[in-house]
């Protein structure tokens, strides 16, 4: 009885563990750019915008980040990949309805998202279907974090957005 007991926990905990996960995606905009080419690189204030953003995600358990193929989104994300150890996979930024789709099939993972502003509420809204965020201008100190839950099947969102670094000049 007892062996039937703690296999039937067991089969429980293993069903739990492939049917339960918690996924964070972290969106952000890349940072402050010096000019207003389709390659510039940052500016000093996004490089401090970039190292603000790899001291806010310290804690966290990112192993993948998601840059599109221009510059500055790499450079925003270069302090973070390294302090982290993390992957930068890099996205044509033409291709943004396939990082969606790519997002969307991550489960039980902390990535990085470093985009454009243009796209950003197509990202964030497609990753939290119970939200919308609108337009976010010429903003780059925006943190939106995703939480996805599954449970049996069962998906949950929840958005935060929150601000890192020196507040954007309006």
């Amino acid at each position: 009885m007892r062996k039937i007991f703690r296999n039937s926990l067991l089969a429980l905990f293993l069903l739990c563990m492939t049917s339960c996960s918690t996924t964070y995606y972290y969106v952000v905009r890349h940072g402050e750019k010096e000019r207003q080419t389709d390659d510039t690189p940052l500016s000093e204030a996004g490089w401090r915008r970039a190292d603000a953003l790899a001291a806010r995600l310290a804690d966290t358990k990112i192993k993948r980040i998601f840059v599109s193929d221009r510059l500055r989104t790499l450079q925003t994300a270069g302090p973070t990949a390294r302090l982290l150890d993390a992957e930068c996979i890099v996205v044509p930024k033409v291709e943004v309805d396939r990082l969606v789709t790519d997002l969307k099939d991550i489960s039980g993972e902390s990535v990085l998202v470093v985009w454009h502003s243009e796209e950003l509420p197509l990202i964030v809204n497609s990753l939290s279907p119970n939200d919308t965020i609108d337009p976010i201008g010429d903003d780059y100190d925006n943190l939106f974090i995703i939480k996805k839950e599954v449970f049996f099947g069962q998906k949950s969102f929840q958005l935060q957005r929150l601000t890192y670094g020196e507040p954007s000049e309006p």
